[in-house]
């Protein structure tokens, strides 16, 4: 995954068009994911150079929007909730360099993200148990 992501890097930065009108870098998103934050709907998408959090109905500035360089940690965070549903309580925890923190809850796809932003993020990842 992550000689996937320096790839992908190195394609998108060759791109003569990849900045946008705004600003903002385009970007190969490899995944987009249905969460809950702060108790509203949002999505955590998944890009060859960023994370981006945003809620799902409305029209805001993203929750958070960093560079896989900006993250520090990513934890999974399981809680057993059996009355909502049996795979709920899938959590991911994301810490910034800055230590700024936000927690993901009832994540669909909460693995496939954890891997793709490790692997994606270009640095030396450490299992703790």
């Amino acid at each position: 995954m992550q000689a996937e992501g320096s790839r992908q890097f190195l394609e998108d930065a060759r791109k003569p068009n990849s900045a946008l009108s705004n600003g903002s870098t385009k970007q190969t998103v490899y995944g987009t994911y249905n969460v809950h934050f702060n108790s509203k709907a949002g999505r955590l998408v998944v890009g060859a150079l960023s994370v981006r959090l945003e809620y799902l109905h409305e029209n805001a500035l993203p929750i958070f929007d960093l560079k896989h360089s900006q993250i520090n940690n990513v934890e999974k965070k399981n809680r057993y909730i059996p009355q909502i549903k049996p795979d709920s309580g899938k959590d991911l925890k994301i810490i910034s360099r800055a230590k700024q923190e936000w927690l993901l809850e009832n994540m669909d796809g909460r693995n496939m993200a954890f891997s793709q932003i490790v692997g994606l993020s270009d640095w030396t990842w450490q299992v703790l148990w």
